[in-house]
């Protein structure tokens, strides 16, 4: 995979993977608060998110994860609290969303809401073109973005033509073609077989290294425990966030969410060695 290094330019200069507040973070949210009709989605949910880190949002289905990830994307207004890019607030204007949207991306967990074009190339380009940018800029890009979601090959195919999780990094892909901050994925692993969730996590360890924060929403808890550094469980619309190892050896939290345990971290103290798979049991 080629290296962010242009991309990485526009972070003003930000350690990656700190969260000490609001002047180090991205994205900072506070307070925030969202109803469907009379029913409340989120009740002054606070979260962060800094540069390069990865985070796990995780709850039940339904419990409101798409909805938070639409909001730090921009496309959902808050019903109460405040959400900052680089500490100016969200203006939910053409121009404002714009602006949100080169920082950040978001991809569904349904790559078909987002896939369009007649061909991969085509769809990836979409981004870009529509941000004005140069045609040199514009391959350039693709390509990087290909590479880095492993589709190069892909790049004259017909989408919908293709798998489900070749179709799930053709969104990845047009997603990273924008150049994001911060990435933000809907259940990405949901669908893949397990060799290709843990190609995955691969590539999503890729982004991390490089710089950009990811925040992934799932309901897959060992998905979540080998993937992320903080954890977010939201449950009855209150959010929760910290440190892995505490939200995610939190079985009341858990329980309350209708999540279970991560089963690597309790054979790893049972053993009393790491263990991220079930292989790792067998030994050389």
């Amino acid at each position: 995979m080629g290296s962010l290094e242009n991309h990485m330019n526009n972070r003003g200069g930000r350690s990656v993977g700190s969260h000490d507040g609001a002047v180090s973070s991205i994205v900072s949210a506070r307070g925030i608060t969202y109803s469907y009709d009379h029913l409340q989605v989120l009740t002054s949910a606070d979260i962060t998110i800094a540069p390069g880190e990865r985070m796990a949002l995780l709850g039940a289905n339904g419990s409101g994860k798409s909805t938070l990830l639409r909001i730090l994307a921009g496309s959902l207004e808050p019903s109460g609290g405040s959400i900052q890019l680089d500490g100016q607030p969200y203006a939910y204007t053409r121009d404002g969303r714009n602006a949100v949207r080169r920082n950040i991306q978001m991809v569904t967990q349904d790559p078909d809401e987002q896939i369009f074009a007649a061909s991969v190339f085509s769809d990836v380009s979409f981004g870009p073109v529509n941000m004005g940018l140069e045609d040199d800029e514009v391959v350039e890009r693709v390509h990087h973005a290909l590479e880095l979601a492993e589709i190069s090959n892909l790049a004259e195919r017909v989408p919908h033509q293709l798998s489900y999780g070749q179709r799930k990094r053709v969104a990845l892909a047009g997603a990273l073609a924008m150049r994001p901050r911060v990435l933000l994925l809907d259940e990405p692993s949901a669908g893949l077989d397990p060799q290709a969730t843990r190609q995955l996590l691969k590539t999503l360890e890729q982004f991390h290294q490089d710089g950009t924060a990811v925040v992934v929403a799932t309901h897959d808890i060992d998905f979540a425990w080998n993937f992320c550094e903080r954890a977010a469980v939201l449950a009855d619309g209150r959010l929760s966030v910290d440190a892995k190892e505490k939200i995610l050896s939190d079985a009341e939290l858990l329980s309350g969410a209708r999540l279970a345990l991560p089963w690597a971290p309790l054979v790893s103290r049972a053993l009393g060695m790491p263990v991220s798979y079930p292989e790792d049991l067998l030994g050389e």
